[in-house]
């Protein structure tokens, strides 16, 4: 939520809450990106190993890709999710629950 809520968007915060339901304001629902149906399971064990930092190498290595194909899957990750960087990747992954323990 954001500091300047309205009472009333406070009050239905609190009540979807306290139901178990998560709440997001209306303004933050507004930013957030849909989930990307789009990306397959491969694309999606590629996103999860560049989300935790994995150096390229190590990626490739434990989904025997080449270095090529793994450049060319990054791409083509970053390009369906309008992402440029590892640091948006993370926060993706995190926002989406991707990332479970190690």
């Amino acid at each position: 939520m954001l500091l300047d809520t309205a009472e009333v968007d406070l009050v239905e915060a609190v009540l979807t809450v306290a139901r178990g339901d998560c709440y997001l304001s209306p303004p933050l629902a507004g930013q957030m990106r849909p989930h990307p149906r789009e990306l397959s399971a491969w694309h999606t064990a590629v996103l999860c190993l560049l989300a935790r930092d994995y150096p390229d190498a190590r990626v490739a290595r434990e989904l025997n890709l080449s270095m090529a194909a793994l450049e060319s899957c990054r791409g083509e990750i970053y390009r369906r999710l309008g992402m440029v960087s590892r640091a948006e990747l993370a926060r993706y992954a995190l926002r989406h629950g991707l990332l479970g323990a190690d």
